[in-house]
């Protein structure tokens, strides 16, 4: 209850148990996550990689088919190349963040260049901030 004073209840040990077991399972779901190759385990027996997710910086484990091979062989020829990386993926239910995924589509995205990040400084000269003063205080 928000706001209000918290409703004690009795759970069984069975009971607390089961939720427990529920919280640990992973969720089962489709996304995508896009971060920077970190480590390929390309020999072991389900080859593998780590992608260091750009939204939350963790690591997360990608199984990937025979057939995508190439793409992430591609991936490690550049340090930086960034990946967009799509399938089936399971979820920590506590955090909701992703923790390991089969791949279904590799795709390798460039980085800016510096002249084409530098076409995008000034591409919406409307744009205005706002900050109140103690928001731009502690900005500064």
């Amino acid at each position: 209850v928000r706001g209000g004073t918290p409703k004690w209840r009795r759970i069984t040990y069975s009971r607390m148990a089961s939720l427990r077991h529920e919280m640990e399972t992973p969720l089962p779901t489709h996304g995508a996550v896009q971060g920077i190759l970190y480590a390929w385990f390309k020999e072991a027996r389900a080859p593998s990689f780590q992608i260091r997710e750009l939204a939350t910086d963790a690591l997360v484990r990608v199984h990937y088919p025979s057939r995508l091979y190439s793409e992430v062989a591609k991936a490690v020829q550049e340090r930086t190349t960034m990946l967009m990386v799509a399938g089936d993926m399971s979820l920590d239910r506590a955090t909701r963040q992703p923790v390991e995924m089969t791949a279904d589509r590799i795709e390798r995205v460039g980085m800016l260049s510096p002249a084409e990040f530098e076409s995008f400084v000034g591409s919406a000269p409307d744009y205005e901030v706002h900050l109140g003063e103690e928001t731009y205080w502690d900005a500064a």
